[in-house]
């Protein structure tokens, strides 16, 4: 960090610094609506699969157990069979 001079008061940096932040929400805000005109595919990762549940999942803290029961739940009622697959590492066992 170096050493500056500012010529200007504090008034006038406060209003630079929230025009500067005004305008990075509004680009913000165009950006993200101009992906959501996109395809699913080409949307930008955060859009498509976090963006519906923001708000939801951000703001409640669940144990383990929780998200397990939750996961079970929602498996039953889309009727998946929850069953082990014969892909990959066999377990290790003693």
């Amino acid at each position: 960090m170096g050493i500056s001079v500012i010529n200007k008061t504090f008034d006038e940096i406060i209003k630079i610094a929230s025009e500067k932040t005004v305008n990075f929400v509004i680009n913000n805000i165009l950006r993200e609506e101009k992906y959501m005109l996109r395809r699913e595919k080409r949307r930008p990762w955060a859009m498509k699969t976090r963006r519906p549940f923001r708000g939801y999942i951000d703001k409640v803290e669940m144990t383990f157990e929780d998200k397990l029961k939750l996961a079970e739940e929602v498996a039953e009622k889309i009727e998946l069979p929850l069953k082990k697959s014969k892909n990959g590492r066999p377990h290790f066992t003693i």
